[in-house]
């Protein structure tokens, strides 16, 4: 996952000056295309142990269950907020550099090598 982080910005920008920037999504498309065969060819699932599998209203009342717990909820509100902000450098950042700073900024460059484990 870091590895494709950093990889993709750099190759969707190189592709970006190129080819140009419609063939951004027809790379982008190839190499989903290209890891769904691999896990397809790969992968193998686990066998289950225990409940293999449950009907429909059990799943339900785990899940009311769920969000029955107010604690848990507002942890995942909080942890949705901090996600939001940190999200904002690949969404604002982009905008205020190429706006504020320098039109022809190479913000997707800068983006890939601005990454946190």
């Amino acid at each position: 996952m870091n590895v494709g982080g950093t990889l993709g910005p750099i190759m969707a920008y190189r592709v970006r000056t190129t080819l140009g920037v419609e063939n951004v999504f027809r790379v982008s498309a190839l190499t989903t295309l290209a890891m769904f065969l691999f896990t397809l060819a790969f992968y193998h699932e686990p066998e289950t142990r225990g409940r293999p599998g449950q009907d429909h209203g059990a799943g339900a009342q785990e899940l009311a269950l769920v969000f029955a717990n107010v604690r848990f909820m507002v942890f995942i509100v909080i942890f949705s907020g901090f996600y939001v902000m940190l999200w904002q450098q690949y969404v604002a950042l982009p905008l205020f550099l190429r706006g504020y700073v320098d039109a022809n900024a190479n913000t997707d460059l800068l983006l890939s090598v601005d990454r946190r484990p």
